[in-house]
């Protein structure tokens, strides 16, 4: 039984929403919202992707979790992008600071 119960943790451990979870845990309080300001913006992404770096993200979750920091204007932004777009930071990071 505790067998079944390891393999099933380890599968949403492994799984991009499980990584995706304990990443976004891990950096709750490190990452704040995308600020309103433009002259803020670039600042916030050196910061965050310092954070990143820090703390070796894997790639494939950087971009979750940026946008689940994203301010409101910024979201309706990424709305129009295609799902293979939005899995690459760097095209989000061009998209929101240009």
């Amino acid at each position: 039984m505790q067998r079944a119960r390891d393999n099933v943790k380890q599968q949403k451990q492994s799984s991009l929403a499980g990584r995706t979870k304990f990443f976004a845990e891990t950096l709750k309080h490190l990452i704040h919202k995308l600020p309103s300001d433009p002259a803020e913006i670039p600042a916030f992404f050196q910061i965050t992707e310092n954070t990143f770096g820090c703390y070796n993200i894997p790639d494939d979750v950087k971009p979750k979790i940026l946008i689940a920091h994203l301010n409101e204007s910024a979201k309706t932004l990424t709305a129009r992008l295609s799902r293979e777009k939005l899995v690459t930071v760097f095209c989000l990071t061009l998209l929101i600071a240009s």
